[in-house]
């Protein structure tokens, strides 16, 4: 039975007694099937003489075998008086004015065991409480299977305050019955409706007459499961296998919805407040169409909004105002903040409140007026010789939302070498820019290269805000002190310890000292000079000449005589024992011979300009075999033959740079050399290698006071320069005629002799 009773348990909750059961929601339920009485939770015991030894008391227990909840009466009463009659309750679920909720159960009686058999009632009763109350007392209903008087067969009765036969139904020898009560809220009266059927499988049949749509106002705030008996009954028992409360689906009442779901707002400054709409739109319901009042609509965060009237079928639309105000708030620019809208409404005779919501949000725009600089990094280059150098940046204004001025208070540089102009303005709508020269005035750049760097702070505020920014710009200056060789200049270099003192200015590499076996100079060092001036005693800025003797010491030669001294050689660059006397020679500690090809001086020219060629002239001459030697640069060289006549003199044409200003001179021994000496050298720049002008000849006229220089020539815009020097060596060459205009084919310049002697050249000038 109890198996069958729990199948047609689901069967209910699937169609109930209307057919709709589907939609039931379920507030309570047990099947009793726990194991112990305790553990149902929700259930509740009001037992107010549990005591079953004398007449007029009650208990209730759980059968955890037969799977039922026990409720025994002994003699216990509860119409006229309750004595002991127990109730197993719980509370009535929450429902609004309209809905309707339920219970259910399946009860079975047993007769006592002493008097009279029957006189025993059970089944659903209704009451407020407290423990103990007595629902007999008062008009409210019950649903019990009846089985009282000596009847033939027990009833399905509704009793009304204790007065039985209300309206009933036989039900013959049945053992027990299904009985369901429904229960629609009306706020200060309810209604009830009554059910019973045999089998779980069975349509609900409605309890007729008075019981249909029942009206009571009594309390019903608890439904229990409850047995009575007469005195004549000692130890009725009533059985219950199951105990279900629930609530149907709320009627559709009229309702109202609120467009849109959620409201941003946008304050713009100077504004302090701002406002939005949310509309609110009645409809009717489907079982009713009473007018809707709104009884609040509320939010918080600095948000309000205005009331507005009753919606209804006269009133379908209302707007509602949605107010925020900054004043107490104090948004920044670009903050929000959020809040509900809760309108609180009811449907009037309903009893019932409702809350629809909005989500709103605010956001607050007060774009402050800013600076901006049209670049972050201002790089600048001095070039020699100049000692300052400028560059600007370019302030201009950004207005804000409100446009307010912009005071620039400062304009600093962190390296005092920078400065800037001007040091403070302002900016505004109708002075939109400001060039801001920034002046480097050298105090550390010394060499080609060089950099400094600093950080130009520009500190502003938006006037009245009480802020202040900074901008930076990064500056940095790199000092150019490229190369200002010229056409035709010459730069001397004089090596050894006697200091130059001819007519020609040189740059003297030394003194050193030492000897053939104390180094002058250290192996492999690297010896550095800037500041060189040329053979005319000019500076020749962003030149600078380095030495090196690879591998091996060197040292002074011709000192105070000691070692032999050189010639004169050339003639006339080299005037006198001030550059030509003495030396430095290249040799090991222990006079090891050096090696040609593979022991070395190197003598590099930087700085120099890529766009002109060179003509290097240099040696040493002592007369012994010895010193021979190979000078190289630029894919040519050349070697010497030291006589005693000027041979250890030698010189190389046309040299070009690698492109990025370096020459580099290489010298080594020759053949069985067993040294590697220099006492000077000269480089002279040109603007194009004589080379390219072709063969030039000269004839000697009768008489012998003039001389004829032919040359094939080209015609156009070029033209042409015949020069003269008396030495090869220094290559100081003088302009003896200029400005020849070129023809195409053979050109001849007669010149007069003057001297003994004389070299002669033709150049294509610029």
């Amino acid at each position: 039975m109890k198996k069958i009773l729990r199948l047609a348990l689901g069967i209910i909750a699937i169609f109930g007694a209307s057919g709709v059961v589907a939609q039931e929601t379920i507030t309570f339920h047990s099947d009793f099937d726990e194991a112990d009485l305790s553990l149902i939770s929700n259930l509740n015991i009001d037992t107010p003489s549990p005591n079953l030894a004398g007449p007029g008391s009650g208990n209730v227990a759980l059968d955890t075998v037969g799977e039922q909840l026990d409720l025994l009466s002994n003699g216990a009463n509860m119409w006229t008086t309750r004595n002991g009659a127990p109730i197993a309750w719980v509370a009535a679920p929450s429902v609004i004015v309209g809905q309707t909720w339920f219970t259910e159960t399946y009860v079975t009686m047993e007769d006592g065991t002493g008097g009279n058999s029957t006189y025993k009632q059970a089944g659903i009763t209704f009451y407020g409480g407290p423990d103990g109350a007595n629902p007999g007392d008062t008009a409210a209903p019950a649903l019990i299977l009846n089985d009282w008087n000596n009847w033939n067969a027990q009833q399905v009765n509704l009793s009304v305050g204790g007065v039985d036969n209300q309206s009933n139904a036989d039900i013959g020898s049945a053992a027990g019955v299904f009985l369901r009560s429904e229960i629609t809220e009306g706020g200060d009266t309810d209604t009830y409706n009554f059910f019973y059927k045999l089998n779980a499988g069975d349509e609900w049949t409605q309890m007729d007459g008075i019981a249909v749509n029942r009206m009571s106002d009594t309390e019903n705030s608890r439904v229990g499961l409850f047995i009575k008996s007469h005195g004549n009954n000692t130890n009725a028992l009533a059985q219950f296998d199951y105990f279900t409360v629930g609530t149907l689906p709320a009627p559709e009442g009229a309702s109202i919805s609120l467009l849109p779901d959620s409201l941003s707002l946008q304050l713009v400054a100077p504004d302090m407040s701002t406002n939005g709409t949310v509309t609110a739109t009645y409809t009717a319901g489907a079982s009713s169409a009473n007018d809707i009042t709104i009884i609040s609509a509320l939010a918080d965060a600095g948000f309000s909004a205005d009331p507005i009237p009753d919606l209804g079928t006269g009133n379908m639309t209302e707007e509602i105002t949605v107010i925020f105000d900054n004043t107490s708030i104090g948004l920044a620019n670009g903050e929000s903040t959020n809040s509900t809208l809760e309108v609180i409404w009811s449907e009037i005779g309903s009893g019932v409140n409702h809350t629809s919501e909005v989500a709103l949000a605010v956001t607050y725009i007060n774009v402050p007026s800013s600076l901006e600089l049209d670049q972050d990094t201002l790089s600048l280059e001095l070039a020699a010789p100049d000692t300052s150098v400028d560059g600007t940046i370019l302030a201009s204004f950004a207005g804000g939302t409100l446009a307010t001025d912009v005071d620039v208070i400062s304009v600093v540089s962190s390296n005092s070498d920078f400065s800037a102009v001007p040091v403070s303005f302002v900016l505004d709508t109708l002075n939109t820019n400001e060039t801001i020269t920034v002046t480097y005035n050298n105090g550390t750049l010394v060499n080609h290269g060089d950099t400094a760097a600093s950080t130009l702070v520009v500190t502003w505020t938006e006037a009245g805000s009480g802020v202040t920014n900074t901008t930076d710009v990064a500056l940095d200056v790199s000092y150019n002190q490229s190369s200002q060789i010229s056409k035709l200049w010459s730069i001397g270099m004089d090596f050894g310890g006697t200091a130059p003192a001819g007519a020609y200015t040189f740059n003297q590499v030394g003194p050193f000292g030492g000897n053939n076996t104390t180094e002058g100079v250290a192996a492999d060092a690297v010896l550095t000079y800037d500041s060189l001036l040329n053979t005319d005693n000019e500076l020749v800025a962003g030149v600078e000449f380095a030495f090196t003797n690879a591998g091996q010491i060197s040292w002074d030669i011709g000192l105070g005589g000691a070692g032999a001294v050189g010639t004169a050689g050339d003639g006339a660059l080299i005037t006198d024992e001030s550059v030509y006397a003495d030396g430095l020679i290249c040799n090991d500690a222990s006079g090891r011979p050096l090696t040609a090809g593979v022991d070395f001086m190197y003598f590099t020219f930087t700085g120099l300009d890529d766009s002109l060629i060179y003509d290097l002239s240099a040696g040493w001459d002592n007369g012994n075999g010895n010193f021979n030697e190979t000078w190289a640069a630029d894919g040519q060289s050349v070697t010497t033959t030291v006589d005693g006549s000027g041979g250890g003199y030698a010189s190389l044409t046309g040299l070009s740079t690698d492109g990025s200003g370096n020459l580099v001179v290489s010298l080594t021994g020759n053949g069985g050399a067993a040294h590697i000496t220099v006492a000077g050298l000269t480089l002279t720049a040109f603007s194009l290698a004589p080379s390219e002008i072709g063969d030039a000849t000269i004839s000697i006229l009768s008489g012998g006071t003039e001389m004829v220089i032919c040359w094939e020539g080209v015609g156009g815009a070029n033209t042409y320069a015949i020069e003269a020097t008396d030495s090869l060596v220094h290559g100081i060459w003088t302009p003896i005629q200029e400005g020849i205009a070129g023809v195409n084919g053979q050109m001849c310049v007669t010149n007069s002799i003057t001297k003994a002697y004389e070299f002669y050249r033709v150049v294509l000038e610029e």
